[in-house]
């Protein structure tokens, strides 16, 4: 039995490694710290008769007070509990900047009625700096986990008068040229400068004042945090962000959902009026469904070939007509179903070093040639490529072969190899340095209908050494990790012959339920660049496409995280930067055609 000398293990996801020793890097997501500002601020008559005098004005209102503030709301007004400031650990601002490079603060807030959006209060703390303008922001509630998604509204207010409405303790008022059309809850806030020397702060209550609290920030990765996530503040409270809505008369426009936008042909969908301003008649177009038009609220419609259709919708009223037209929004084609198995790796990230300071998952003094994971399959599936996380890599360049094995082998084990390709040790090198997996892509793909085994082959120069994470002993079990030694016979980890460890290394397959014959993966028809990216990506055309052409984005386990329509006379930005690092699917739907391409965020 081959012996092991010692394991190191991680409780997060990746890890640097350095020399031959691995050293774990501690999580940037550390929680910060505050403190709160011995100055506070209570509202007083004086502030709130001021915003009673405001909304007349602004809103040129004769009526009583009463009937104003039926149809006009001041949302979160006036802030819960007592005011305060608070100060981060670095003589910044919770609320403000800080030495975190903290890109936005917002609220956010919920409605169950629609709105129109006309301005938005705020009370700032502090204020400093020349006289950038400051963004005030409203944004949909569309990211990750109801987290501020697109922005759906903006406005300026110059520095200049943040700072003296600071210095007269007043309220900034912003207001939005266009009213921002609320139909569902959403977040608003303040886009922070990012001159040196320009700096702003806002008023919050106290930490439990709001429970939960509703105030987020924007880190500087672009990503959105709630304050009250003990990763970032930890603590529960509400920004002096007031949006002002009106709930009057919403003007007549024209809009419309979908119960699904991703069809099989012979399937029907659902549509649903969501226009506001009350229309009483709808004329709808349904470009190459069944029926091609309707007067029906509510239709439903079936779609019976291959493509990417427009639907129009026209509301109507007894004063005024809209229309909204949605290009490409039913795709109709065969649906692809794509899995990245044993992803996420079960249990603890672990490395086991044999008793000579080899790898049990890599190269050792036993001469092993091959590491593979054994994947119980029954389905009719493509394997397009395999995911990687490797521990350890150091020595020259030689190209690494990754490899797909069937299961014809003595008992099951690893018999022929039905697909393969390449990869240089150097690549695998700067993934490791940089907590990044490697994707190996397969082309063509392989097909599989029965259990398989993947992995990769050991390089065999002295020098060159590679390993490959598992999870720990028993956290996988039965094991499903396997190994080739070096009498070409292939054993498992878990045989009292080899290791005796029940575990599973981090390979991960990734399998695509069909090509479909509508599916193309000539990469002739379109580029996209820089691949990898930092999540900024170009996309254009080298033929001539109609424009109603459609990308969508998935990610490595499947889920769609991106789509719009796609214009073929341009260039066109694909920005995936709010989105993990990884390896995502980028499909475009053209006519009756689907054409596909794999990209690296890093």
């Amino acid at each position: 039995m081959k012996t092991i000398f010692s394991i190191i293990t991680i409780a997060f996801f990746c890890i640097t490694v350095l020399s031959f020793s691995l050293q774990g890097q501690t999580d940037i997501r550390k929680k910060r710290t505050s403190t709160k500002a011995t100055l506070t601020k209570v509202h007083n008559s004086k502030i709130d008769s001021g915003r009673k005098a405001f909304l007349s004005d602004k809103f040129n209102s004769s009526a009583t007070e009463s009937v104003i503030l039926d149809d006009i709301d001041t949302l979160n007004y006036p802030l819960e509990g007592t005011y305060a400031l608070y100060i981060s650990n670095d003589d910044g601002y919770v609320c403000g900047n800080n030495t975190f490079g903290d890109l936005a603060k917002a609220n956010y807030f919920e409605i169950d009625q629609e709105c129109q959006l006309t301005g938005i209060l705020l009370d700032f703390a502090h204020a400093t700096g020349g006289n950038a303008d400051v963004e005030i922001a409203v944004w949909d509630k569309t990211g990750t986990g109801i987290a501020p998604g697109a922005i759906i509204g903006t406005s300026v207010v110059s520095l200049n008068t943040i700072i003296n409405d600071v210095a007269n303790q007043q309220m900034t008022f912003v207001e939005f040229d266009t009213p921002v059309l609320i139909t569902e809850s959403f977040f608003a806030g303040v886009i922070l400068p990012t001159v040196t020397g320009d700096t702003v702060a806002l008023w919050s209550n106290t930490d439990g004042d709001t429970n939960p609290g509703i105030a987020w920030e924007q880190w500087s990765d672009n990503q959105w945090y709630p304050m009250s996530s003990m990763s970032t503040w930890g603590l529960n409270l509400s920004q002096a962000i007031f949006p002002i809505v009106n709930y009057g008369d919403l003007p007549l426009m024209a809009d419309f959902s979908a119960s699904s936008t991703a069809i099989q042909v012979g399937q029907s969908v659902s549509f649903t009026d969501e226009s506001t301003g009350n229309p009483t008649t709808w004329e709808w177009t349904f470009e190459g469904g069944i029926p091609a038009t309707s007067n029906e609220q509510n239709p439903v419609v079936t779609y019976n070939e291959l493509g990417s259709y427009d639907v129009t919708l026209t509301a109507g009223n007894d004063t005024a007509t809209d229309t909204k037209t949605k290009p490409g929004f039913i795709t109709v084609g065969s649906v692809i179903e794509t899995d990245t198995l044993n992803f996420p790796l079960p249990g603890t990230y672990a490395v086991y070093i044999t008793d000579q300071n080899g790898f049990v998952t890599g190269n050792n003094e036993y001469g092993d040639q091959a590491k593979a994971n054994f994947y119980s399959y029954s389905q009719n599936s493509f394997i397009t490529g395999v995911l990687i996380e490797f521990a350890y890599a150091t020595g020259g360049n030689p190209n690494i072969e990754v490899a797909v094995w069937d299961n014809a082998g003595s008992n099951g084990s690893p018999g022929s190899k039905i697909g393969n390709n390449t990869v240089p040790l150097n690549t695998i090198k700067s993934h490791i340095t940089n907590e990044q997996m490697t994707y190996v892509a397969f082309n063509p793909p392989i097909n599989i209908n029965a259990s398989f085994y993947a992995g990769f082959m050991l390089p065999t120069t002295t020098g060159d050494t590679l390993a490959v994470w598992s999870n720990m002993d028993m956290e996988t079990n039965p094991g499903i990790a396997w190994e080739l030694w070096d009498d070409n016979n292939w054993y498992a980890f878990n045989s009292e012959d080899s290791w005796g460890l029940n575990i599973a290394m981090a390979i991960f397959p990734i399998v695509q339920s069909s090509l479909a014959v509508d599916e193309n993966t000539d990469t002739d028809l379109f580029e996209i660049y820089p691949n990898p990216s930092d999540g900024i990506y170009y996309l254009s055309t080298k033929e001539n496409l109609r424009n109603t052409a459609i990308i969508e984005v998935f990610n490595s386990t499947g889920v769609l995280v991106r789509r719009s329509a796609f214009d073929p006379n341009q260039t066109n930005i694909l920005d995936l930067s709010c989105h993990p690092s990884g390896l995502y699917f980028v499909r475009v739907s053209e006519g009756g055609s689907i054409y596909s391409r794999k990209i690296i965020k890093e």
